[in-house]
């Protein structure tokens, strides 16, 4: 499963330990402001948004990122606190869930920078800039037959990462661009562990020598 998979499925919990609450009913549903006769609500508030609401988008894989879920829910209690004056119960309530969520939301980004970075040690994961400059620079350090299959492996399971550049005269290493930033995370730590190897080999071999 992706790191986004597994967030959005712990936010999802967030949100439903929100619902749950027992005095979760003023943020569960639309507001119903024309039953309620808030007739100036819609001129005050300009995005509607619930808790239900943001648990069914969920439901329906409509959210690309944790971030945008959080957006929304931050706007549901923004929205009870524009709209309620300041020290009132409703304005009161929606502060307390707003500084809840934070707090919830908050400890999951904190757990997945963690996982993030643990996963960056041990080769999983999205590489950061250092990964990727030594990467760089084992890859040009590299013979042609090492780069030549570098160049095949990215051909053949990330074709996005290679640009054609204009052949020189006699020049028979291949003629496309790596752009290491378009590499997909499990092919390019694959082929680090392709470059390290070939790395430690060259560096035997002159020993040896």
């Amino acid at each position: 499963m992706s790191t986004d998979a597994e967030e959005l499925r712990a936010v999802t919990r967030i949100v439903e330990s929100l619902i749950a609450r027992t005095d979760s009913g003023p943020f569960r549903e639309p507001v119903d402001w024309k039953g309620m006769g808030l007739w100036d609500y819609p001129d005050v508030i300009s995005e509607l948004m619930d808790l239900g609401t943001v648990l069914k988008i969920i439901r329906q894989g409509k959210y690309d990122n944790v971030n945008d879920v959080r957006d929304d829910v931050r706007t549901v209690f923004n929205n009870c606190m524009t709209y309620n004056t300041e020290g009132s119960d409703f304005y009161t309530l929606g502060e307390s869930y707003l500084l809840r969520f934070d707090s919830m939301f908050g400890k999951l980004a904190m757990y997945g920078g963690e996982r993030e970075k643990r996963k960056v040690e041990m080769g999983q994961g999205r590489p950061g800039l250092e990964q990727k400059k030594t990467f760089a620079e084992n890859l040009f350090k590299v013979n042609g037959d090492d780069l030549g299959h570098v160049v095949q492996v990215l051909d053949q399971k990330d074709p996005k990462s290679l640009s054609p550049v204009a052949a020189n005269s006699g020049d028979n290493e291949p003629n496309v661009e790596i752009n290491i930033d378009m590499i997909r995370s499990d092919v390019f730590w694959d082929l680090d562990a392709f470059l390290k190897k070939c790395r430690a080999r060259e560096g035997g071999n002159k020993r040896k020598r």
